[in-house]
C-alpha cells in the first residue's frame, strides 16, 4: 500500500470533500479558487520556530559544510569505539554554514528548519501539529471566502457552522501542542 502525501492526510480529516472545497475545484473543473500549495508552504515558513528536524552527518574533515536552513549545532562523537567520553570540540559558523570539527572522523548532529520536502516524512505529534496547523489556516481562509460568497445552490448546501466548529476545534488542539512544542524537536 502507498503512503498518503501529506495533502491526502489534510483532506482525511477536513470536513468538506474535496471535489467541492475552494482548494480543490468543484469537480468539473480543475478551477481551485484559492492554491493549497501556498497555503502549505506559507504554513511551513510559520511553522520554522516549532518544528526542528536533528540531522547527523559524518565528517572526515576538519570543515564540514550543512545545508543552508542549518541553524545550530547539537554535538559532535569521535566515531572510534571505545570507552570513555567520545565528545569532541566543535565551532558553528553561522554566516558559512560550516561547522568546525576538532578531530576527525566523526558524527556531527546538527538541527535545520523543516522543509517542504519533509512534510511527507513527518510522525506521530509532529506530524499532527502541522496537521492541526493547515487544517486550521485552510478553514479560516475557507470560511471567509464562503461567508463573502452568496451561494444559491438548488440541491446542496455548505453548512458553515460545521466548518467554523472544525476550525475552532483545530485552533485548540494546536495551541494545547503548542504549549508543549519543546518535545518536537527531536530527529527524524
Amino acid at each position: 500500500m502507498a503512503s498518503l502525501s501529506f495533502k491526502d492526510k489534510l483532506f482525511a480529516t477536513y470536513p468538506i470533500p474535496r471535489s467541492v472545497s475552494i482548494w480543490e475545484g468543484d469537480g468539473v473543473s480543475s478551477f481551485a479558487v484559492s492554491s493549497l500549495d501556498d497555503l502549505i508552504s506559507s504554513c511551513v515558513d510559520e511553522l520554522r520556530s516549532d518544528l526542528y528536524i536533528t540531522e547527523y552527518v559524518h565528517c572526515l574533515s576538519q570543515s564540514t559544510s550543512l545545508p543552508e536552513d542549518a541553524f545550530a549545532v547539537v554535538n559532535a562523537k569521535i566515531d572510534f569505539q571505545f570507552q570513555g567520553n567520545r565528545s569532541v570540540r566543535v565551532d558553528f559558523d553561522a554566516a558559512s554554514h560550516r561547522a568546525l570539527i576538532r578531530y576527525v572522523p566523526a558524527v556531527l548532529t546538527y538541527r535545520r528548519y523543516l522543509r517542504l520536502s519533509d512534510l511527507d516524512t513527518l510522525a506521530g505529534d509532529r506530524l499532527i501539529y502541522a496537521k492541526m496547523y493547515v487544517l486550521w489556516q485552510m478553514a479560516e481562509k475557507e470560511l471567509t471566502i464562503l461567508r463573502s460568497v452568496v451561494l444559491d445552490a438548488d440541491n446542496g448546501s455548505v453548512n458553515l457552522d460545521a466548518l467554523a466548529s472544525f476550525s475552532d476545534k483545530c485552533r485548540d488542539r494546536y495551541e494545547e501542542m503548542k504549549a508543549e512544542v519543546f518535545i518536537y524537536t527531536s530527529g527524524v
